[in-house]
């Protein structure tokens, strides 16, 4: 059956094939954002923890060498800073691509539901032209008993 419903359902099918590679994309740039988020959070942990281990003094230390472990804390914690502002840029074009991935997931719904309604009118429609039709053939199977008897 291709009736006129069924030519504009074939408009909204296309519509969600494109809606669904759309939010296919969209997932997978959010795959993408979360696992260069995780990269980075493990980065940030190593250079905090090389940081802390840094930090850890001998009991006996010259003037020179404290200077050296300065500077080279100094170093290790800016490294540690740019490490963690990383990390927060990163999650925020995570939750970009989470909340463009949503959007996405949305509208792809909304058609496939769309979709869905219009099927679902389609068979209650076709139930009931099908019950007219019972209903008309016991009718007239109905007259012809009738009249047939009245004979």
């Amino acid at each position: 059956m291709s009736g006129p419903s069924q030519v504009s359902d074939r408009g909204l099918r296309s519509v969600r094939r494109v809606r669904a590679a759309r939010e296919l994309d969209a997932r997978l740039g959010l795959h993408r954002a979360q696992l260069e988020e995780q990269g980075l959070r493990a980065a940030a942990a190593r250079r905090a923890a090389a940081c802390a281990e840094a930090g850890d003094l001998p009991a006996q230390v010259s003037g020179a060498e404290l200077a050296a472990r300065r500077a080279a804390l100094l170093r290790l914690g800016d490294a540690a800073r740019v490490a963690q502002e990383s990390v927060a840029a990163a999650h925020r074009v995570t939750e970009s691509a989470r909340a463009h991935w949503q959007l996405s997931h949305t509208r792809t719904r909304a058609i496939e539901q769309l979709l869905e309604r219009r099927a679902e009118a389609r068979r209650r429609e076709a139930a009931r032209e099908e019950a007219r039709r019972y209903d008309e053939l016991a009718a007239q199977a109905w007259v012809r008993r009738t009249a047939g008897g009245a004979r």
